[in-house]
């Protein structure tokens, strides 16, 4: 039951994500179970490649700051408009409209999602929280 809240945390209710990762920890499973230590392992190369994936995209200091506004838009609320990001970001870095190509080729990239009913955005999925986070705390401890 404490493997399946953990995975459940991390990927919500991703059908592909679940079903990638338990095909990934069946291949380390003793005895018809799946080690603690052997899940924990996995989970935590999960967890570095969703930071990973930030890290990839958000080398420059244009797109960190554009992730660092982010973070502060989904911890507001989990669907956002742009505006709620443009609020965050450091005066004159990004007009609107640059702004509204940045979020777009997020999209692009499955680092959010749109909902044109609503005109918001929001991360792609737990996973993509969980990267957003940890990629966050990985700039952070670069400034320390």
């Amino acid at each position: 039951p404490e493997q399946i809240e953990r995975a459940w945390q991390t990927f919500g209710g991703s059908c592909w994500e679940i079903s990638r990762f338990l095909g990934d920890i069946l291949m380390r499973a003793e005895g018809g179970k799946v080690p603690d230590e052997a899940f924990d392992d996995e989970l935590r190369k999960v967890h570095i490649q969703m930071r990973s994936l930030f890290v990839d995209y958000g080398y420059t200091k244009k797109r960190q700051a554009i992730f660092l506004a982010l973070h502060q838009a989904v911890s507001a609320a989990h669907a956002f408009p742009a505006h709620a990001v443009q609020r965050h970001l450091p005066e004159g870095l990004l007009d609107e409209e640059l702004l509204r190509q940045e979020l777009a080729e997020l999209v692009r990239q499955n680092f959010l999602a749109y909902n044109p009913v609503t005109a918001e955005f929001s991360l792609q999925g737990r996973s993509m929280e969980i990267g957003l986070k940890k990629f966050i705390e990985s700039l952070d401890n670069r400034e320390s």
